[in-house]
């Protein structure tokens, strides 16, 4: 009895085997995705491919797993919504794609990321595996790595699975490649806000639209908002509101009437008028400047107060900043074999300065101070390069810092009623030539 029960266990799950095993044949297979050939006793390699979740929101890095049976050459390219086929491996930051037996993963370095980004839907991911190097970049029509990190291999799904089988059959005997095939979905990261206040009907505010009248409930995209209560008679209620991907967050306010304000006081002052100038007070009171290295063509915006008749205080700011590509904020300083250094925003500077009349209309200016500079650092293979597939954006990695300099510099000034003209050196910007205003 025993036994039969057994005999009929072992029946049942491979009746189920069987069932599964026919079900997964008749999977749709993606149009351009090339099969496996089927296994048998002559076929040497095995590939499997698979990312590290099913559905990512946009955003979110993408983590790419794979696993060899012996060493072999490997190429991945992503197959995005609009028939865009583009190599993701190997690639310009990772050019080195024999790899030995086990399990591999991407990105493989700290020199890139892999970016789910959008259009909602699915996105596909091809893996080949040969005994042998196949050239696949020669479908590129972008050249090497040394242009391109992640070539565009074509637009063609049909016709490129034509001419990679036909690689593929020219360079290496069957059962000496495999191929294997994932995909994941991109879906919305929005969350949902529910507001409600005492009294009802206040108007909400998310950052400066208005978004209705409470109580309401709101679909929104997850992040920081800036959210903004007002209604006639109470006090405006405003809050920074952090919200997570498809969390469901609620605010209930309680608003509070407003305080009656009357007249204040006024300010009262006096002002006087320009004195004729004499050497004591050439520098005298503030003075605005702008700057501009020719060069170059960076300006500069600076303002400086006089504390005494030889001594003035400044700051200053220098419009430095570059167009920086679109990156992977790693968030904390990284090593990269080769990168690039980019200036983010302006430089801002605190200064003293030294004023040393020479004549009626003329001075000689002696300044030193500090100065600071936020720089982004991104690796670079030869040349940084962003691309952006229908749904995974490939981008470099990289990492802010902030860089502190001593400065020194030194100008002539010629000073004509309230405006000046000024011609110098700063250790930082170079040869300046700068008009000021004094007030």
């Amino acid at each position: 009895m025993k036994f039969a029960r057994l005999a009929l266990s072992l029946g049942l799950l491979l009746s189920i085997s069987l069932l599964f095993t026919a079900i997964a044949a008749e999977l749709p297979v993606p149009q351009g995705i090339i099969v496996s050939p089927p296994v048998g006793e002559h076929n040497q390699l095995s590939l499997s491919l698979w990312t590290d979740q099913e559905r990512y929101y946009p955003g979110r890095p993408l983590l790419i797993r794979f696993k060899l049976n012996k060493p072999a050459y490997v190429y991945i390219y992503d197959i995005a919504a609009d028939g865009q086929v583009r190599l993701i491996y190997p690639n310009g930051y990772s050019r080195q794609n024999h790899l030995q037996a086990g399990e591999h993963r991407l990105p493989d370095s700290q020199s890139y990321s892999l970016v789910v980004g959008g259009p909602l839907g699915r996105e596909y991911l091809q893996a080949i595996a040969l005994l042998r190097p196949i050239p696949l970049l020669k479908l590129s029509g972008q050249g090497g790595f040394a242009k391109t990190a992640f070539p565009i291999l074509g637009q063609s799904l049909s016709a490129l699975k034509v001419r990679v089988t036909k690689l593929i059959s020219i360079s290496v005997k069957p059962g000496e490649w495999a191929a294997a095939w994932t995909g994941f979905r991109v879906v919305s990261p929005q969350a949902m806000l529910v507001i409600r206040s005492q009294p009802a009907g206040a108007a909400v505010y998310i950052g400066d639209k208005l978004r209705g009248q409470t109580p309401l409930m709101l679909s929104l995209q997850p992040g920081t908002l800036r959210v903004r209560i007002s209604k006639e008679g109470y006090q405006s209620w405003v809050k920074t509101v952090q919200l997570k991907a498809q969390a469901q967050g609620r605010l209930e306010v309680q608003l509070q009437p407003a305080i009656p304000t009357g007249p204040g006081p006024r300010e009262t002052g006096s002002s006087t008028g320009t004195d004729l100038l004499t050497i004591g007070d050439l520098l005298q009171g503030w003075a605005l400047n702008f700057g501009l290295n020719p060069a170059s063509g960076v300006g500069s915006l600076g303002l400086n107060l006089k504390l005494s008749d030889w001594l003035a205080l400044g700051g200053s700011l220098a419009f430095t900043g570059q167009t920086v590509p679109d990156y992977f904020d790693l968030g904390h300083p990284a090593s990269f074999a080769r990168q690039r250094v980019y200036n983010l925003g302006p430089e801002l500077e605190a200064d003293l300065w030294l004023q040393l009349p020479l004549s009626g209309n003329l001075a000689l200016l002696l300044g030193g101070g500090l100065a600071t500079q936020q720089q982004v650092h991104l690796a670079a293979p030869g040349g940084v390069q962003v691309v952006k597939a229908e749904s995974v954006t490939l981008k470099p990695n990289g990492y802010r810092r902030t860089r502190t300099y001593l400065t020194l510099a030194g100008s002539l000034l010629v000073r004509a009623g309230s405006a000046s003209l000024q011609l110098g050196y700063h250790s930082r910007r170079g040869w300046l030539v700068g008009f000021g205003w004094h007030f």
